[in-house]
């Protein structure tokens, strides 16, 4: 399973399904339609997974392909995505910089509640 790190304000809306597509840019990840991702903290903790339903390969600038828009956050006009990936991946990204959309549907489990003790972790069994 690929784990695919979010930045902290973005982890949450991908385990309550509001986002259901990332973009990478460089991205080296063997992603496979159907394949399992893991949906991972900054340190690499995972607290859901689901699988791939689409990969688009596109560009970041005027030329992006419309359907990478479907499940991710608006990052509003081109020049304001670019600025916004700059403080992801540095400031030599620009429009024609490759990103890659990756779409995943509904989490096949996710964890729950976490304490010193215990974790819990709901699984949707119709995807298992």
């Amino acid at each position: 399973m690929i784990c695919v790190k979010y930045a902290p304000h973005l982890l949450p809306k991908v385990l309550s399904g509001e986002k259901t597509t990332t973009w990478r840019l460089d991205n080296e990840k063997p992603f496979e339609v159907g394949g399992r991702v893991g949906h991972c903290d900054n340190a690499g903790r995972i607290y859901g997974h689901s699988r791939v339903s689409w990969i688009i390969d596109t560009v970041l600038g005027e030329g992006i392909d419309a359907a990478a828009h479907e499940g991710h956050e608006d990052c509003g006009s081109a020049e304001e995505r670019i600025d916004t990936y700059r403080g992801f991946y540095g400031p030599e990204v620009d429009g024609a910089s490759e990103v890659t959309a990756i779409h995943f549907g509904p989490l096949l489990a996710k964890v729950f509640e976490v304490d010193s003790d215990r974790v819990t972790i709901v699984i949707n069994a119709d995807e298992e």
